[in-house]
């Protein structure tokens, strides 16, 4: 309810409605995202109805409490209205406002130090589309608006009343729509238990590979229980497709692709893209009319758009290649140079035309180092680029 003139400049009394406003938005969120973060900690114990119960309660005692001192509009939505419609001073509003907002903030913040970043601390997280949240959080606004400036204007109600009124609003829309859209109604409510965005600058870059495989899963598996989003800046392709939902590489200072890790591996848009996924390697070759003619065998065929005898360049990962020590029908091929094992496959160094090739194969056969052999490329793994 307003309690105040417009024009009113701040003084002890309005510090203290202040105070009011800040202790009643903390006292909305802590016990109405509290309910929802203790009823996952429970395993459901406080269910919906609970949730949306608290909800209601808690501004309606917040209400009975501070209506009297600052009209207890605990919300910031609340005190524009008040403020447009000339029932307080934008004086008023503008340390409302903020207050709400910190009160949120500190509740949400107390919360986190007792129960930890449970159930994404609370935050209005919508099930459905966001425009089918977003109209439906205009209606649940609009309904609990108007019952609200209906009663300011009904000086003979008594704050019980109002405060039951308002509360029984708040909870009713809780209940039923909340599962959908959250059921805010209340900026300072939604914005106080909002996700986080984390920035992890190399977060594990300083621990061996074992003990790194464990953190990364690790690290996946909190961010996704909090919902918190994180931003994590690394040199490691590997890291990247194991812990992203989305990846934007960047290439002296630009980016050059966004996009899912299965997009960001099978379609990579550049050059540096496909160098850095899958260990890609650079090969000239030259357009032909089968294909593409490298110093080491023949590709795929080549792209419709380009012409015989264009130069172009290679991305091919070492996966992509397939060995045989039968020669290209046009001559090409390599000289082994080097054979190393790694567990699960045998990395094949290959030199032709002042060039390296690097295979990456399962069984080496009768290939050993010196012998003549050509390659294949298959088109899952290979790259062409003007």
């Amino acid at each position: 309810m307003p309690v105040s003139k417009p024009g009113e400049l701040p003084g002890r009394l309005l510090l203290k409605r202040v105070a009011a406003e800040l202790l009643g938005t903390y006292g909305m969120v802590f016990a109405g995202t509290g309910a929802i973060m203790i009823d996952a900690l429970s395993g459901g114990k406080v269910t919906h109805l609970g949730i949306g119960i608290t909800f209601g309660l808690i501004v309606a005692a917040m209400i009975f409490t501070f209506g009297s001192i600052s009209g207890a509009h605990i919300n910031p939505a609340v005190t524009l209205a008040f403020a447009l419609t000339r029932r307080i001073g934008w004086t008023v509003a503008a340390w409302y406002i903020p207050a709400q907002l910190a009160g949120g903030i500190l509740a949400s913040l107390t919360l986190y130090y007792l129960l930890g970043p449970t159930a994404s601390m609370g935050a209005t997280l919508p099930s459905g589309s966001v425009a089918q949240s977003l109209v439906l959080e205009i209606i649940l606004t609009f309904i609990l608006m108007a019952i609200i400036m209906s009663l300011s204007l009904e000086p003979k109600v008594a704050g019980p009343v109002a405060a039951l009124a308002i509360g029984g609003t708040v909870g009713l829309e809780a209940i039923f729509a909340g599962p959908i859209s959250g059921a805010s109604m209340n900026p300072a409510r939604s914005l106080a238990p909002a996700p986080r965005v984390m920035l992890l600058d190399e977060p594990f870059s300083n621990v061996d590979a074992t003990l790194r495989r464990a953190l990364r899963q690790d690290a996946r598996r909190a961010l996704r229980q909090s919902g918190s989003i994180a931003v994590i800046v690394t040199h490691d392709p590997e890291e990247a497709l194991e812990l992203a939902d989305r990846i934007a590489v960047l290439d002296d200072g630009r980016i050059v692709q966004v996009g899912t890790p299965e997009t960001i591996w099978r379609r990579p848009a550049a050059r540096p893209v496909a160098a850095l996924f899958g260990e890609g390697q650079h090969l000239s070759g030259t357009v032909t009319e089968t294909g593409v003619a490298t110093p080491f065998g023949h590709t795929h065929p080549a792209p419709a758009d380009l012409d015989i005898g264009d130069r172009v360049d290679l991305l091919v990962r070492p996966t992509a290649v397939a060995l045989s020590r039968t020669v290209d029908e046009d001559g090409e091929a390599g000289t082994v140079e080097d054979v190393r094992f790694f567990g699960d496959h045998y990395l094949v160094l290959i030199e032709a035309r002042g060039e390296t090739l690097r295979a990456n194969v399962r069984d080496l056969g009768s290939i050993r180092i010196g012998d003549r052999v050509s390659a294949t490329f298959k088109a899952t793994g290979t790259f062409v680029y003007v």
